[in-house]
């Protein structure tokens, strides 16, 4: 299964865009594509998202402010989840995320 097979509800499918430049979203403006792009509004989201990718097997980027960060112009073939303000603070354990 690949992740644009997976079924994802209405409001992670509102929230996730294809083949996002990401040179927009990092400080050194550098970066091709992500072929998946999703900002979450809400924990909820976020972790339909996280457990489709996981179940696709799909890579997974997370960003922040994008500082600090080179994406190559090739750019990246996953999944990229932009956590905003909403986002303060995420914690992993083991494979446990919250």
């Amino acid at each position: 299964m690949t992740f644009e097979e997976s079924i994802l509800p209405e409001g992670c499918r509102k929230a996730l865009r294809r083949d996002v430049r990401l040179d927009a979203y990092t400080t050194l403006r550098v970066g091709g594509p992500a072929r998946y792009f999703a900002e979450p509004a809400d924990e909820q989201t976020f972790l339909t998202l996280w457990a489709a990718a996981r179940r696709t097997k799909t890579p997974v980027l997370l960003l922040g402010n994008g500082s600090n960060l080179l994406v190559r112009d090739g750019g990246f073939d996953g999944l990229v989840i932009r956590l905003q303000k909403n986002f303060s603070m995420i914690q992993r354990k083991e494979n446990t995320l919250w």
